[in-house]
C-alpha cells in the first residue's frame, strides 16, 4: 500500500486561487523545454456552460520519454540538471489534471485518458512526433478572460512559432541584454536542487504601453509584477518558491542593481532614485 494518497479535488481547490493563467503556462513551458519549434494553444469557453476546453500541442521530435511522467508527481526530472530549462519538480501536467473534469494526453510513447472511471491507457497508435494535452475544466468567464490576457504577456522564444487561439504571438526585441552572476538552481549528484551562482543573461524589455506592468520573467514565463520601468527576463532558472510566484527580495535587488549599473539611457536619475 502507498504511504499516502492525493485528493485530486482538494488539490484542485487549492490551485484555483492561483488563477487559470498558470494552467496555460504550466503546459506551455513543458513544450518550450523540448526541441519543439511550433506550439499551438487553444483555450475556449464552452457556450452556455461553466467549463472551458484547453489544448496544447507541440512538434517535439521525441515527445514524452516516459508516459508515466504524465501522472506521477515529483518523479525525477531530466530538467533539474540543466539551469537553462524551466522544469524542476515534474509537476506541470499533474497540477493541470487536478483542475480537469476529463483530460487526454497523447505522445510518441502512447496515449492516456483521464475520466470519471479513472486513468487508463488508450490503444490508439502513438503519435509520430510531439505531444498533445486536451482537457476541460470549470472556469468562469472572468477567470477565462484574465487567463487569456495573462498568457499574451509571455515572451516567446525566437526559435518557436507560438499560436494562441489562432493568433501568432510574435517575438519581441529586447532593449538590451545584460550579463552578470546570479543565483540559480541545479541538481547535485544526489538529484537535490541546490542554489549556485552562475553567469546569467538577462534580457531587458519595454512593457507594452497601458497593457503591462514591469515584470520579472523566467525564460519567458512571467513570475512576478515588479512595477519597475522594464521587464527582466532571466534566461536561467531563478530561485522561485514552490508556487512559482515570488523570489527572495535580495534576488530582485540584485537584478535592479544590474540595470542601474547600465548606461544612463536606460534610466534617468529620477527613475533610478
Amino acid at each position: 500500500m502507498q504511504w499516502f494518497e492525493v485528493d485530486r479535488k482538494g488539490l484542485g481547490k487549492l490551485l484555483e486561487r492561483r488563477g487559470f493563467g498558470f494552467v496555460l503556462f504550466e503546459l506551455v513551458q513543458n513544450a518550450l523545454d523540448t526541441a519543439a519549434t511550433k506550439v499551438t494553444v487553444d483555450f475556449h469557453k464552452v457556450p452556455r456552460s461553466p467549463y472551458a476546453t484547453i489544448s496544447v500541442e507541440d512538434d517535439d521530435p521525441t515527445g514524452f520519454k516516459r508516459l508515466t511522467d504524465a501522472w506521477t508527481l515529483f518523479a525525477e526530472s531530466d530538467k533539474k540538471v540543466d539551469p537553462t530549462l524551466r522544469g524542476r519538480w515534474n509537476l506541470g501536467e499533474k497540477l493541470v489534471l487536478a483542475l480537469c473534469k476529463t483530460a487526454r494526453i497523447e505522445s510518441t510513447t502512447g496515449t492516456v485518458v483521464f475520466d470519471e472511471k479513472g486513468r487508463h491507457r488508450n490503444r490508439c497508435a502513438p503519435r509520430s512526433v510531439g505531444s498533445r494535452f486536451n482537457g476541460d475544466l470549470r472556469c468562469s468567464h472572468d477567470d477565462y478572460e484574465a487567463a487569456c490576457d495573462q498568457f499574451k504577456s509571455i515572451i516567446v522564444p525566437r526559435n518557436v512559432h507560438l499560436v494562441f487561439n489562432g493568433d501568432v504571438l510574435s517575438w519581441r526585441e529586447p532593449i538590451t541584454t545584460l550579463k552578470a552572476p546570479l543565483v540559480t538552481l541545479i541538481a547535485n549528484p544526489d538529484g537535490v536542487l541546490v542554489k549556485t551562482t552562475r553567469q546569467a543573461l538577462v534580457d531587458v524589455y519595454e512593457p507594452r504601453d497601458n497593457l503591462e506592468a514591469g515584470t520579472l520573467y523566467e525564460l519567458g514565463i512571467p513570475v512576478l509584477e515588479t512595477q519597475d520601468k522594464y521587464h527582466y527576463d532571466v534566461r536561467q532558472k531563478i530561485p522561485l518558491g514552490f508556487e512559482r510566484d515570488n523570489v527572495p527580495p535580495a534576488y530582485l535587488a540584485d537584478l535592479r542593481a544590474l540595470v542601474l549599473n547600465e548606461p544612463a539611457e536606460l534610466m534617468d536619475m529620477e527613475e533610478a532614485t
